[in-house]
């Protein structure tokens, strides 16, 4: 029973970080959806877009998803 107990905690602590970061990327999305800078309609593309991507920036890449994006495959 130890042995399967070890082997949950990886499972476990992937579940709190993929919670932890869903609910992060939950309340971005949020707040962002409340701008007026997004939602309004006399905003322009070029303030949504700096938006998106400062946005973006701040957010902290996972480990699979800095593996999905390489374009270079031959590695």
């Amino acid at each position: 029973m130890r042995a399967h107990a070890r082997s949950d905690a990886p499972a476990a602590q992937m579940a709190r970080s993929l919670d932890r970061g869903m609910f992060e990327r939950r309340r971005d999305i949020q707040i962002a959806a409340s701008s007026d800078s997004l939602r309004g309609p006399r905003a322009d593309t070029a303030t949504k877009r700096a938006l998106m991507e400062r946005m973006q920036a701040t957010t902290r890449p996972t480990r699979s998803s800095a593996c999905s994006t390489r374009t270079d495959m031959s590695r």
